[in-house]
């Protein structure tokens, strides 16, 4: 039929240093995935570096699937990004955004929508649930039957308490609290680990390898005129501060969630205290925003997803039991993390929203039989494991 939609495309920039775009058929067949090693978000990737990598991603799935770049004819498209959170955004914002880029696809076959919707959609096939996200930045929300509702995301500026960002820039305030009070840093584990980590990094972004560059030039300075070496910190983040933009600063701190979960791990107590508050303010958001709901949430899922809860499992042990604590009404449901069984990557769950024929004010799921094309068919796209 004329006009009637053939594919479902789906974009996932929910992480700082990379992004998949994938398609199906809309019956949930999986024909194309590919990973990049870029992330993007809403509030902070600036727009021009925003709309390349955007562009990048639906030029690849236009030649894929040979449709046209400017119309995708017969696709409903779905794009699952960070910072996509108020109906401005949804509704207005991100379309603009896509006509700058010089496409124009209509309403009802564009589903602009934030991470935590397709990650709910992904980890659940409902919409229907809770969750906590805690990447670079955090966010807590509560969907009944696609009735989202949110706590926190509002970047770094604002907040994002909990996250690995908070977690990293509370590392270095407290490494200048202890040169403030006087505590020799021979004494100090927690700036062990973090100058271990950041003069040799296990990660290969760019703006984390150039950070650590700048990190041994100012430890070598302060050395050298016999100063105490955490005084770099304070030198290092002026430069950073005069010379980045917000992106690329807060990509290198949320990275020092690496070192201070080492340290943790390794029975540093200043970390272990870092690390227990960001736990209780993850699971404060989520207690607050649930507070008052009805009895039927007590058995709904809750979600636990981002990079700091994907590859730290200790740290999703500890929220667990913040939950107890802090939501003790929370009895029947089932605590879902990338290792639970049956989650999938958060861009099928955009496939799904895609395949239903969603809109950005709409939510609706595929039939069951849509859900186990596509679970049948993602094996063989390692762009598709949910890591």
């Amino acid at each position: 039929m004329k006009g009637e939609s053939r594919f479902a495309v789906a974009l996932e920039c929910v992480a700082q240093s990379h992004s998949v775009v994938a398609a199906s058929t809309i019956e949930g067949e999986v024909l194309f995935a590919r990973s990049y090693t870029f992330g993007g978000s809403f509030n902070s990737t600036q727009r021009e570096r925003l709309r390349k990598h955007l562009g990048t991603m639906l030029s690849d799935v236009a030649s894929f699937l040979g449709v046209r770049y400017a119309a995708f004819e017969g696709c409903q498209l779905c794009i699952g990004m960070s910072g996509v959170t108020f109906p401005l955004d949804r509704e207005t914002s991100m379309p603009r955004c896509l006509k700058q880029m010089g496409i124009n696809i209509g309403a009802e076959r564009l589903i602009c929508t934030g991470d935590a919707e397709t990650i709910l959609v992904s980890h659940t096939r409902t919409l229907s649930g809770m969750g906590l996200l805690c990447h670079s930045g955090s966010t807590a929300f509560v969907s009944n039957d696609s009735k989202f509702n949110r706590l926190g995301g509002w970047g770094p500026m604002l907040g994002d308490e909990g996250s690995a960002h908070w977690m990293g820039m509370s590392a270095l305030r407290y490494l200048a609290d202890e040169y403030d009070q006087r505590i020799p840093w021979e004494d100090s584990s927690l700036w062990s680990y973090v100058d271990r980590w950041m003069s040799a990094p296990d990660c290969d972004i760019p703006e984390v390898q150039e950070a650590s560059i700048l990190w041994r030039r100012r430890i070598a300075e302060v050395e050298a005129g016999g100063f105490d070496p955490r005084t770099a910190v304070f030198s290092f983040l002026h430069q950073l501060e005069r010379q980045w933009s917000v992106e690329r600063r807060r990509q290198v701190v949320s990275k020092l969630v690496k070192p201070v979960m080492e340290a943790w791990s390794e029975g540093c107590g200043t970390a272990a205290k870092l690390v227990s508050d960001a736990a209780r303010l993850l699971v404060g958001q989520l207690a607050a925003l649930s507070e008052g709901l009805s009895e039927e949430f007590k058995s709904l899922p809750i979600v636990l997803y981002g990079e700091v809860f994907n590859h730290h499992p200790n740290f999703c042990e500890l929220v667990e039991r913040e939950l107890s604590n802090q939501m003790p009404w929370w009895t029947d449901g089932e605590l879902l993390s990338i290792n639970s069984t049956g989650t999938l990557r958060p861009v099928l769950g955009g496939l799904l929203l895609a395949s239903a024929k969603s809109t950005s004010s709409r939510y609706r799921l595929p039939e069951s039989r849509v859900v186990e094309n596509l679970k049948k068919t993602t094996n063989q796209f390692r762009e598709l494991i949910n890591d």
